[in-house]
């Protein structure tokens, strides 16, 4: 498509706050009117209407709390023309037909062996998964919340699982609650509630998702690090000692890519009195990938595969795909971790000699 040519100043600001009063009244002062197009909340939109409004000046401004941007949903080219009174180009519109594809966890990722063993040990303990409430936090493990997983009832703010879930407790639910919370979410804003959960001796599962770094934002650092990103030494925090100095009822450290004993784990902890904390820990998949590389990788034998779609609808995993009623595994995406082959009943899911 030609591009349109639009009698129009692109203003865009790579520092939000403090806000930038002046550069922005030095910029827009002129214009007849402006389009503010921004993720999530109007928050430039409101503080811009703001400003004019202070400054004497009457320009209207359009975007999200004018309707002329939608408030959920991608931003696209073809949203923006549209808000500039454009008519939505035809491969735009064919987008929107296009099937949903909601983000997955990444292959290998450790968290995937964490949530399936958390289903299967809710599950073997003899309760429903619409019983057991599992409350979410931010963070990859966020993704928990999609299908095939549909694992997390919430996803609110930093630190929100376990208080979350204590309150649910303490108003008087009386089946096991789950609180999900990853390391660096859980020194961040976590370890509040989880003093406070353990010294009100609440009945609680604190499930610690480690993957040794604060993985959805970048792998940055986290408190437990020797070195910082820049080569900057550092006093690390051991997250083991730091959570058996509060004194839970139970502590256990598992590695959940040993599937078998993260699922026991859970099942003989579930249900008990009191704090149980327990620390899923294993690397994320891609930083040890990009720093070790990957030393194994799975492949489907399209002989014995049935096309069942078990390996597929168990884990959901993006580096399986399915072709001609057959599984086939993207071995440049694969990670090796296995888990895909541990539910496929036929032995179709080999290891790439």
């Amino acid at each position: 498509m030609a591009e349109k040519n639009i009698p129009a100043k692109i203003v865009k600001l790579g520092l939000l706050y403090p806000f930038p009063r002046r550069f922005l009244l030095n910029n827009i002062r002129e214009c007849r009117e402006i389009l503010v197009v921004e993720e999530l909340d109007p928050y430039i939109e409101e503080r811009l209407k703001t400003l004019l409004y202070e400054s004497g000046y009457s320009i209207p401004v359009k975007g999200k709390s004018t309707g002329h941007i939608p408030l959920e949903g991608e931003l696209d080219k073809g949203v923006v023309l549209e808000a500039l009174g454009y008519e939505k180009p035809r491969q735009w519109i064919k987008q929107e037909n296009v099937a949903k594809r909601p983000p997955p966890l990444c292959p290998g990722c450790p968290h995937r062996f964490t949530f399936l063993a958390l289903k299967r040990a809710i599950i073997k303990k003899g309760f429903k998964l619409s019983e057991v409430p599992v409350i979410g936090d931010i963070g990859c493990y966020a993704l928990a919340v999609y299908q095939p997983i549909d694992m997390l009832w919430t996803e609110h703010s930093m630190g929100a699982s376990i208080s979350m879930a204590m309150g649910m407790k303490i108003a008087g639910f009386n089946k096991p609650v789950v609180a999900v919370i990853g390391d660096s979410t859980l020194f961040h804003a976590g370890i509040q509630s989880l003093i406070e959960a353990i010294n009100k001796r609440v009945d609680l599962l604190v499930l610690v998702v480690d993957n040794e770094v604060v993985a959805m934002t970048g792998h940055q650092s986290t408190p437990a690090w020797q070195t910082s990103e820049t080569g900057r030494l550092l006093k690390p925090i051991n997250l083991d000692k730091l959570v058996e100095s509060l004194n839970p009822d139970y502590l256990a450290i598992v590695d959940p890519y040993n599937f078998e004993e993260t699922m026991k784990t859970i099942e003989e902890l579930l249900d008990k009195p009191g704090v149980k904390v327990v620390i899923a820990r294993h690397p994320c998949a891609l930083l040890e990938a990009r720093k070790k590389g990957v030393s194994k990788r799975y492949y489907v034998d399209p002989n014995a595969c049935t096309g069942c779609k078990a390996c597929l609808v168990t884990t959901g995993c993006p580096a399986i795909i399915f072709e001609e009623g057959k599984a086939h595994i993207i071995l440049e995406d694969c990670n090796g971790c296995g888990l895909c082959s541990r539910f496929c009943t036929f032995n179709a899911i080999k290891e790439v000699e």
